[in-house]
């Protein structure tokens, strides 16, 4: 097979691979760098730190939002791939995209709930007790979270779609090289000399094989 049928695989940007897990990182050291400066604080020190734990409490919402979305790209959600094993290519593929779509339309669904707790933050403009820092910036953690796990199930979706057009040529040319493998073995044993008539065998029962494995598909 030429080298030419292969089309390479696509690649995605820093945004898109991680994203998520830089700023799941960075706040998850910041979390800890601040526990641990209030611990030392208070057993070293004997004086705690007011706002350690407001802030640290802040991060971890944040983390927790934020994680959805990287769960969602990930596709670290709960799921039984014993069913889907069993069924069909098609049908499996056609599983996988439905629960994609009904997985995408939950947070889209959940988006005008969490915009409208943040812009009740926002119009009321409270502060938060100990560091003042204005509560619609922890409130957002949901409507951002959400809104970035419904963008990243839609490019998943895409991302299916893609691959399945991409690896229909690329299986139809791994059954060939089986299937001339399998008949030189086969043609080799029997003692076949002559090109042409190898040529002949070998398009008859490729022929009648790919045909009997679509329907067996199908």
């Amino acid at each position: 097979m030429s080298a030419s049928t292969e089309k390479p695989t696509p690649k995605h940007g820093w945004w898109d691979e991680n994203f998520e897990e830089v700023v799941l990182v960075v706040l998850l050291v910041l979390m800890a760098a601040i526990m641990g400066v209030q611990v030392f604080s208070r057993y070293a020190l004997r004086s705690s730190l007011v706002w350690s734990e407001e802030l640290t409490r802040y991060m971890f919402i944040w983390s927790g939002f934020l994680s959805i979305a990287y769960c969602a790209r990930k596709t670290l959600g709960l799921r039984v791939d014993l069913l889907v094993g069993y069924m069909p290519t098609k049908v499996a593929f056609g599983m996988t995209i439905i629960a994609l779509i009904l997985e995408g339309v939950l947070f889209i669904y959940l988006m005008p709930f969490a915009y409208r707790i943040m812009m009740l933050a926002i119009n009321t403009g409270r502060l938060s007790p100990a560091t003042q820092i204005p509560m619609w910036m922890m409130q957002s953690a949901p409507f951002i979270g959400f809104g970035l796990a419904a963008l990243r199930i839609i490019q998943r979706i895409y991302r299916e779609v893609t691959a399945s057009k991409i690896e229909a040529p690329k299986l139809l040319e791994d059954e060939a090289v089986a299937h001339f493998i399998e008949e030189a073995q086969e043609d080799l044993k029997a003692g076949h000399a002559s090109d042409e008539s190898l040529r002949t065998s070998w398009t008859m029962r490729f022929t009648k094989k790919s045909s009997s494995r679509r329907k067996d598909k199908k």
